[in-house]
């Protein structure tokens, strides 16, 4: 690469606003010199001369970036200098532009100030007589940051308070009417955006959750007096409360068990009047397994104390 057919010769002369060139036949000549280059194949027998070919292509590609770095600094070093100039140029005007601004900066400031203390007596003596005066004086998005324009007036800014008051009364009524148990996590909700719509999404979300919790439970209730209808009797003394049985059936080939129950003895509570102390009687009830799991349900939830016990024939 070092014959005469491979050096390069770069023309670059700057005229008013113009860049002699050959580029183009520049980029031709460089593409026949790489030619050979492109899909090369290198194995263990040329690999030290594809090293050499490596280190040429790049002292070439980095004489190419040199001249476009020196080329664009020929260029915008007369920019440079003229930018310089005319920034001072600018910084003549600046200076009156800076002082006059930050003086009229403090007169917008007044005004904002008083264009606020407008509106907050607007909103004091529109919503004064609202059921939710303080519930609307606290939503961060009643106000409108359009009312500090001067181009509302206090008659426009009035109708649009006014406007805003009736639809939060509007849909706290809403949310008070379908949401129930819920209602008041529902306003609560409205309150941080406004959105009537997200805020009964969150109740019907909330009811939704509540239902499965309680199924759940109930399942698990279920489950449990199920397990208890299960387990086997076991004989106790003391006088026998109920006795449930199933007589045998012509339908039904297999009967269930006669099962007794008898209350754990205790003492009668000490808060309990003469009438109602505790009593023992003795019935026969029949029942399925479903009404025995219901009567078990029902003794637990009036505090019966009850115990199986085997029938002793």
């Amino acid at each position: 690469m070092e014959n005469e057919q491979n050096v390069l010769v770069i023309k670059n002369e700057i005229q008013a606003g113009k860049i002699v060139h050959n580029y183009v036949e520049l980029k031709g000549k460089v593409a026949l010199m790489v030619a050979p280059f492109k899909g090369i194949f290198i194995t263990a027998d040329t690999q030290k001369e594809a090293s050499k070919t490596l280190a040429n292509l790049r002292k070439l590609e980095k004489g190419l970036n040199s001249e476009r770095i020196n080329l664009k600094k020929q260029w915008m070093d007369p920019y440079l200098k003229a930018e310089a100039l005319m920034k001072d140029v600018i910084a003549v005007v600046t200076a009156p532009i800076v002082e006059i601004s930050s003086q009229l900066k403090v007169f917008e400031e007044a005004e904002k100030q008083a264009k606020k203390e407008l509106v907050d007596e607007l909103k004091a003596k529109l919503l004064a007589d609202s059921p939710l005066v303080e519930y609307i004086h606290d939503l961060k998005w009643f106000d409108d940051e359009r009312w500090m324009n001067k181009s509302y007036v206090p008659s426009k800014i009035t109708r649009e308070i006014v406007k805003k008051r009736i639809d939060v009364e509007n849909a706290i009524d809403l949310l008070r009417e379908n949401g129930g148990e819920f209602a008041n996590q529902m306003i609560a909700e409205f309150a941080k955006t406004g959105n009537v719509v997200d805020a009964l999404n969150s109740g019907k979300q909330l009811k939704a959750e509540k239902e499965t919790a309680e199924k759940a439970a109930e399942a698990m209730r279920e489950k449990e007096l199920e397990k208890l209808a299960e387990i086997p009797v076991k004989k106790a003394p003391g006088p026998v409360v109920f006795e449930a049985y199933t007589e045998p059936s012509s339908a039904v080939q297999k009967t269930e068990p006669i099962i007794k129950l008898e209350p754990e003895l205790s003492e009668p509570e000490k808060d309990l009047t003469a009438a109602e102390e505790l009593r023992t009687i003795r019935i026969d009830v029949e029942v399925t397994k479903s009404q025995w799991s219901n009567l078990l349900a029902y003794c637990r939830d009036n505090r019966i104390k009850i115990t199986p016990v085997k029938d002793e024939k």
